[in-house]
């Protein structure tokens, strides 16, 4: 019985050393501030009310804008489908909002399938195939970039970079990080979870 209760401390141990190291992954991404030139940067979407960007997509479409004023791409690719009871996608609201920054439509393109991040990632690793993108830099929060990196990587993306998001707000950034790692969690052990918008 001694046994039996010292393995399971080990194994408890274990798991929650493992459980500490993802979050550090998760910390350490959420820093990730890229800038090297890429075919296309990638904004992962967040919520829209009523045809205007929420602040969390705001913020992602204002430094997806920055990245592509310093040269970083050509290209702006948007995700993001239309959420329960909204009539546009996120992708298109935000189409919207980087024209009116002065981004034509040939440096646009949008995903609007895609109702969380793992349907969205299916649709760019469709999308870097179609347009024979060689490497892509993603934009969203730094609490998310570590999940999408690893779902990148079981679509086969190849190279991809990211730029996060900051949140200034360091209980709400930790709160999100801690929420994030149990996501990730649930993907890892059961991939073909849908996986939270993020």
């Amino acid at each position: 019985m001694r046994t039996f209760f010292k393995l399971l401390s080990v194994v408890i141990l274990s798991l929650i050393f493992l459980w500490i190291f993802l979050i550090g992954n998760i910390y350490i991404n959420s820093k990730t501030q890229d800038r090297s030139a890429v075919d296309a940067i990638v904004v992962l979407g967040a919520s829209q009310w009523n045809g205007r960007p929420s602040p969390a997509l705001k913020a992602r479409l204002d430094h997806a804008y920055e990245l592509y004023k310093a040269n970083v791409s050509d290209y702006i690719v948007l995700t993001g489908g239309i959420a329960k009871g909204d009539t546009i996608s996120e992708s298109r609201v935000g189409k919207k909002y980087l024209n009116k920054k002065g981004i034509p439509n040939s440096g646009i393109i949008i995903e609007e399938e895609g109702k969380n991040t793992k349907e969205s990632l299916k649709k760019v690793s469709e999308i870097k195939d179609k347009y024979d993108f060689k490497d892509i830099l993603f934009v969203s929060h730094g609490y998310h970039i570590y999940r999408i990196k690893k779902i990148a990587a079981d679509y086969d993306m190849g190279d991809v970079y990211s730029s996060a998001v900051e949140i200034k707000d360091t209980e709400r950034k930790f709160k999100l990080i801690f929420k994030e790692s149990l996501i990730t969690i649930l993907y890892i052990f059961k991939p073909d979870y849908k996986s939270g918008k993020g």
